[in-house]
């Protein structure tokens, strides 16, 4: 189980989760919360495609530091922990 929007599965929902995202996205980084196979994977996109439209991009990463600091929408996915196929858990039990 991983939190929706843990990029850095640590089971909490934070700013450097947004970064983590960006830097996914724009900076190099290739290790996503379900390790490699990129953001197409299905469940790198289940942690990260914060509006359900199935495409993981810098809207995801703005709506994420929206819902932080703005009170915007939270993740399609919810506030609490779901199962990811294929993915490490995270989530404290």
């Amino acid at each position: 189980k991983l939190l929706p929007g843990d990029s850095n599965r640590d089971g909490k929902l934070q700013v450097t989760d947004s970064v983590r995202m960006l830097l996914l996205l724009v900076g190099g980084l290739t290790d996503g919360p379900c390790g490699d196979g990129g953001l197409e994977t299905p469940g790198n996109q289940k942690v990260l495609d914060w509006d359900g439209n199935r495409e993981v991009n810098l809207t995801d990463a703005l709506s994420s530091l929206r819902y932080l600091f703005q009170a915007g929408p939270p993740h399609v996915g919810g506030t609490a922990c779901v199962a990811v196929e294929g993915c490490a858990e995270a989530c404290q039990r």
